[in-house]
């Protein structure tokens, strides 16, 4: 609180002082946590601040918002905001803060706030009253499907504080990031997002809904169906109702993205391993497209001013003949796992007549209705090379 006839010890009044007081107090935090913990990364959250709070390692949130739809509903727009003001890691109470004695239990809603946590820079319950997922028995099994593939997500999620901490991109953006719409007007779209350059979410906010309204972007790229990857989409076009009962979260994903997933079941990120990873890939025919995965100790403070981490880097090419999937990497860490299992998920192809792997045919591989899943092994320091024929 400042009171509006106070004056601070630096002389700024109440008023001067108001915003940039957040600030202030985040660098003290950031300044002391840096000189008495120097190994350790810091998460501090902070409710308040101007431009530049980002530089103080802060996570902020949308303050104590209603358990309602109304509460709901603008979560996207205060994250899009807030990352393009350079606030990459904005949050919102999942399920809502300040509950309704008269009406403190809604299960619906619950889950659909979850669903759109998933996909948030922080995934983070807190309310006054029934926060946990537990505390939604018949709703049990869609939650868990939620919470475990944020865990899934991570690499992905990842590389996406890479981009932030390297480049200033945020998490979430807007439909129009990478290019003015020319077909479907997705300027004022403020209830979709990019998560990230390849993926898009489309959550369902409205009470009762079992379907919406999903503007795909005119960036040039067909995108498809998450959920069903037999349906892809033109560039600028509209889906008029995306069918969407309670279990289901709208999803894209860009043509010709890697969407690499991680296969250990997770109780927290400290079961995350490295090593083994499902690179789900969505080819572009007769083109060639490319993805970088970035990883390091995932502890130290200062893993990118020290270089000490490593770029893996995915290229795909549908050619007339076959599809060839380079993987290479770059850098190094301490403790970084020498060889990765990786489990390649291709989406959307015809059943190979054959499959070579640096130079050997590979004789084990399944496919299935347009999915053709293929082990490989990427070594430090080498290139894996994938040859799919057609």
């Amino acid at each position: 609180m400042h009171p509006e006839n106070g004056r601070h010890a630096n002389g700024l009044t109440a008023r001067q002082y108001h915003n940039l007081y957040g600030n202030d107090w985040s660098s003290i935090i950031y300044e002391l946590y840096k000189k008495e913990y120097p190994d350790t990364r810091l998460m501090t959250m902070m409710r308040g601040g101007t431009t530049g709070l980002q530089r103080y390692s802060v996570f902020p949130w949308s303050t104590d918002v209603s358990r309602s739809w109304g509460g709901l509903q603008p979560q996207v727009t205060i994250m899009l905001n807030s990352g393009l003001s350079g606030l990459g890691y904005m949050s919102h109470d999942v399920g809502g803060f300040a509950v309704d004695p008269a009406a403190p239990y809604d299960p619906e809603l619950y889950v659909r706030w979850l669903q759109l946590g998933t996909f948030s820079p922080v995934l983070r319950t807190h309310a006054q009253d029934f926060a946990e997922p537990y505390l939604y028995p018949d709703q049990e099994d869609i939650l868990k499907s939620f919470i475990r593939k944020r865990y899934s997500w991570l690499p992905y999620n990842y590389t996406l504080a890479y981009d932030n901490a390297s480049q200033g991109l945020p998490l979430v953006r807007p439909l129009n990031f990478y290019a003015h719409s020319t077909g479907a007007d997705v300027d004022d779209v403020a209830d979709q997002y990019l998560w990230g350059r390849d993926v898009m979410i489309a959550p369902v906010l409205e009470k009762g809904a079992t379907g919406r309204r999903v503007v795909i972007p005119d960036d040039g790229s067909r995108w498809i169906d998450y959920n069903d990857p037999s349906k892809i989409f033109a560039p600028g076009s509209v889906i008029e109702n995306y069918e969407a009962p309670l279990s289901v979260l709208p999803m894209f994903v860009r043509e010709g993205a890697f969407i690499p997933e991680a296969v250990r079941t997770m109780g927290s990120t400290a079961d995350y391993d490295p090593s083994k990873l499902t690179v789900n890939y969505y080819p572009v025919e007769g083109a060639t497209s490319a993805y970088t995965l970035f990883d390091d100790d995932r502890k130290s403070p200062r893993s990118l001013a020290d270089a000490a981490y490593q770029l893996i880097t995915f290229k795909g090419d549908d050619k007339k003949n076959s599809i060839v999937i380079e993987v290479s990497s770059e850098g190094s860490y301490k403790g970084m796992p020498e060889r990765r299992e990786l489990t390649f998920a291709v989406h959307g192809v015809g059943k190979p007549s054959g499959i070579v792997v640096d130079g050997r045919k590979l004789k084990k591989f399944s496919y299935s209705d347009g999915l053709l899943t293929v082990p490989a092994t990427l070594v430090a320091g080498r290139t894996l090379t994938i040859e799919i024929l057609k």
